[in-house]
């Protein structure tokens, strides 16, 4: 949420398929940018990302979300 209470969500380019052996992806460019805020710390050490850590993302940026609004309200 910006200064003009703009919502932004997007996956970073984080979308892919994941195949039927496999419950988990990891990322090979280790050089590339990431949202390191809403990151789970598994996907920071490791570069791994899964239903898990998608999971973190979402309640990081969801409890951040009721925060600003609480904040904005309060004021």
């Amino acid at each position: 949420m910006d200064y003009n209470n703009v919502i932004k969500v997007a996956d970073f380019g984080l979308s892919v398929t994941i195949g039927e052996d496999k419950d988990y992806f990891r990322l090979s460019d280790t050089n590339e940018k990431l949202p390191v805020k809403w990151m789970a710390a598994e996907s920071l050490v490791d570069y791994k990302f899964s239903e898990a850590t998608d999971v973190v993302r979402i309640t990081i940026t969801t409890l951040t979300l009721f925060y600003k609004v609480h904040s904005l309200s309060q004021a």
